[in-house]
């Protein structure tokens, strides 16, 4: 077994070797666009990038990337404003580097490091962040290990030195191994039960079993302590040899941020963080391609825990990294999840097989390989024909080959990525030192764009695009088939770590041949039409105002029999964004489950329409949510101010004319089912939030379990009743805020009553929440788990 750990170190040698060749070059490169420095009180030595960072006119921070005498990159950024310092570091180490041995090594040594020699008290990190109203943590990926803190301005010096010896001189201490390989152990036993991850596991066991993606990344008893004792090994040794190998300054990327003095933060960076080892590029080249030949053309029927029926189609793809500034995969996602007629989505709405279509790949940073996923959530009708299904993505993909990639989609997405870059919205300190730490392991990012990278406007490239759509072809691709029950479908394994119950069988070969381009349908897709949702004008009306100016609340405009509205124009960001609300109540007497029932499930069917006709909306900028209650309609639009009314407008006129029709009546109802069974299947955490929340303190709330009895009395005869009636009597409450004139305001609140075209709804008649008043005392509340077989509980 020794032999084989000394084989496995020396094919990593070979490959860092590899690997270290092309980034010794990029390296070089980026050593002619830095200058050495000395920091101002210390003078000590680091070098600053000496170009110019694309940077948002909106980002108001202030901005410097150094390298370290041992190559490690640093963003500092000032943030006068800023309440809270942040730091993260990432390494370009993660779960893909573990030995094939001791699987979860990486998340293990993530669990470890939090002790250093400088500071060997176990709790001392962790004691002095609680002690700063702090917080901490640290994540194992595919591709990287990333620590990170946040803590209050005055200690982040402090805080920096703890955080910077966990990579100088880490302690290891053999009494910390147990409890946290435990640790580790019981992480794994907490996802026994999402269904996210077993199928991401199953989907790596069922990949090439001798590129490390098979492996099994989160780590368990069994893999770490059992597996290294088998193998006369040491775990901790290991996981030190591990650190000692690949834990480089020169793959590491850090990430400050306070509002101290950009002086200030070079100068901790320096002083903290130069003495971490320099080995090297120690990154390993991932070799080959998961899903090879004898994985691809199967189709994987397994079996969840939740009550869903999800189709996957996974098409292997080369690296992509060097696209960052292109991302063909956004292309792709734009045209899968479009609504319009013509469209794939729109097809298998009318059929009645799909409730959503959503697109991804593994990481655009991925090393040496990535996968294009399509994944479709499908009704119970759309299982029994999901060979269909697959028949209609391929077509789909024939037509959008075809016509070739169009610049016209790749502009829509530029003018919004352009306006979010432009009018960029300062993230808070913890998001934004762990955005940049890890996307800047990519080594095609030149310098300029360390600061913009993620954020910065997309570039078309028809080479790309039109490269990236040869993989997705029949003989490339695999099927993964989740649902709770499987007609005809007898299970045969089950998956190692997770349990679940899966079965492998080769697609026929009408799915794998050139058959399946045969398309014998009536419906024929074409490329949807121009997005009117996008914004034309990004002119800013209003005026930032000294603090003691700003206006705290909005005004009362009018108040009528039949509507009130208030308005606040911005006076703090003086960004094109805008607000708007409208509660509309309408006549209720006292709300039984029934009427709760039935507006969730009304909720559920004007969600699926509404997300297939506004989803130009949301590509444009703009969010909306639609939430009929028991007493109310609540409408509520964000986003770029200028289409943000008729985003509203389109929005009442549906709900107006809405006609409760028969199959989407079914879909709303089978969804609704299922959410529901999932509800009482999450975790136990989940669970209690449920009661954290205040709603064992209000009226008219019942269980999920009386919910979902209730939906077998509501018909679509009493739906269409309750829409109709929602919009007889009504009183409305509209407010509107952000980049707009108060005539702006005037002209919604006209639009919305020339909308409903509704008679007053008297004070009267309106239905309030109501507080339920608990008694002093002790109480407990106790739910069984619907699960028998679940290890996990928890207390609140």
């Amino acid at each position: 077994m020794q032999n084989q750990l000394w084989f496995h170190a020396t094919l990593v040698a070979i490959f860092i070797g590899l690997y270290g060749w092309y980034h010794s070059i990029t390296d070089h490169a980026l050593q002619l666009d830095f200058v050495a420095r000395t920091t101002a009180n210390l003078k000590l030595p680091y070098m600053e990038f000496s170009g110019k960072l694309e940077q948002s006119p909106g980002d108001l921070r202030e901005h410097k990337l150094i390298k370290l005498s041992n190559n490690l990159l640093v963003m500092c950024a000032k943030d006068v404003d800023a309440t809270q310092a942040a730091a993260s570091l990432s390494i370009n180490i993660g779960s893909l580097d573990d030995p094939s041995e001791l699987n979860g090594l990486a998340h293990f040594l993530e669990h470890m490091l939090f002790m250093a020699k400088k500071y060997p008290d176990e709790s001392e990190y962790i004691a002095f962040i609680k002690k700063n109203a702090g917080e901490y943590n640290a994540f194992t990926s595919l591709h990287s290990t990333t620590y990170f803190f946040g803590i209050t301005n005055q200690v982040l010096e402090g805080t920096l030195d703890r955080f910077s010896r966990f990579f100088i001189d880490p302690l290891f201490a053999p009494s910390s191994v147990t409890r946290e390989l435990h640790a580790v152990d019981s992480e794994h036993k907490g996802n026994l039960q999402s269904d996210l991850r077993r199928a991401f596991q199953l989907n790596r066991a069922l990949s090439n079993t001798s590129h490390p993606y098979s492996y099994f990344s989160t780590g368990n008893l069994e893999t770490l302590r059992d597996s290294s004792q088998q193998r006369g090994l040491d775990i901790r040794n290991e996981m030190i040899r591990f650190y000692e190998t690949y834990y480089s300054a020169d793959i590491m990327k850090l990430a400050v941020v306070g509002n101290h003095s950009i002086e200030q933060l070079v100068e901790w960076s320096v002083a903290k963080f130069s003495d971490i080892k320099s080995k090297g590029n120690t990154k390993p080249q991932v070799i080959g391609q998961p899903l090879t030949s004898d994985v691809m053309g199967k189709v994987v029927h397994y079996q969840t825990l939740s009550n869903i029926y999800l189709l996957s189609l996974e098409f292997g793809l080369p690296e992509f990294k060097a696209q960052y500034k292109t991302r063909p995969d956004l292309y792709l996602e734009l045209l899968f999840k479009r609504q319009t007629p013509g469209s794939l989505f729109h097809y298998l709405k009318q059929k009645g097989w799909a409730a959503d279509i959503n697109t991804d790949t593994l990481s655009q940073d991925m090393d040496g390989f990535n996968m294009f996923e399509i994944e479709i959530n499908m009704t119970p009708d759309g299982l029994k024909h999901y060979n269909n299904i697959i028949r209609a993505v391929f077509e789909y993909l024939r037509v959008l080959v075809a016509y070739g990639p169009q610049k016209l989609f790749y502009d829509e997405i530029s003018a919004v990525t352009e306006l979010n870059f432009r009018f960029y919205e300062t993230p808070g300190v913890v998001n934004w030192v762990l955005d940049r730490s890890q996307r800047c392991h990519n080594p095609h990012i030149v310098p300029e764009h360390y600061l913009s990278a993620g954020n910065g406007v997309l570039d078309f490239n028809y080479k790309d695009v039109a490269d990236f759509m040869t993989h997705l072809h029949p003989q490339n691709y695999r099927v993964f088939l989740g649902a709770q029950n499987h007609s005809d479908v007898e299970f045969t394994t089950t998956e190692k770590y997770f349990g679940t119950p899966y079965r492998v069988d080769t697609l026929p070969l009408n799915l794998t041949d050139e058959t399946i381009m045969d398309w014998t349908e009536q419906y024929r897709f074409h490329l949807p039409t121009p997005n009117s949702f996008i914004p034309k004008s990004t002119k800013v009306i209003g005026k930032i105002v000294p603090p003691t100016d700003v206006a705290l609340a909005p005004s009362l405009l009018y108040r009528t029999d039949a509507y009130e509205l208030w308005f606040k124009q911005d006076d703090q960001f003086a960004r094109p964004h805008g607000y708007i609300r409208v509660e509309i109540a309408y006549a209720q007497t006292a709300p039984l489950s029934f009427d709760r029932a039935a507006a969730q499930l009304l909720d559920k069917y004007v969600a699926i329409i509404l997300d297939g006709e506004l989803y130009n909306a949301k590509v444009a900028g703009m969010d909306y949510s639609v939430s009929f209650l028991t007493t109310k309609v609540d409408i509520e639009v964000s986003g770029f101010s200028a289409k943000l009314q008729n985003l509203v407008d389109a929005i009442l006129h549906r709900l107006k004319t809405l006609n409760i029709e028969d199959h989407i009546f079914q879909d709303s109802l089978t969804q609704m089912r299922q959410n529901y069974q999932n509800k009482r299947n999450r975790q136990p955490f989940q669970q209690l939030q449920r009661i954290e929340h205040p709603h064992f303190n209000l009226a008219y709330v019942w269980s999920f379990e009386t919910l979902e009895q209730q939906l077998a009395n509501i018909t679509i005869d009493s739906l269409q009743r309750l829409v109709t009636s929602a919009f007889e009597r009504t009183y409305a409450k509209i407010i509107v805020s952000g980049n707009y004139y108060e005539s702006d305001a005037v002209d919604t609140a006209r639009n919305v009553q020339q909308i409903l075209d509704s008679q007053p709804l008297s004070a009267d008649k309106q239905v309030h929440g109501r507080v339920v008043a608990i008694e002093p005392g002790h109480y407990i509340h106790r739910t069984q788990m619907s699960d028998a077989s679940s290890l996990n509980g928890a207390s609140l």
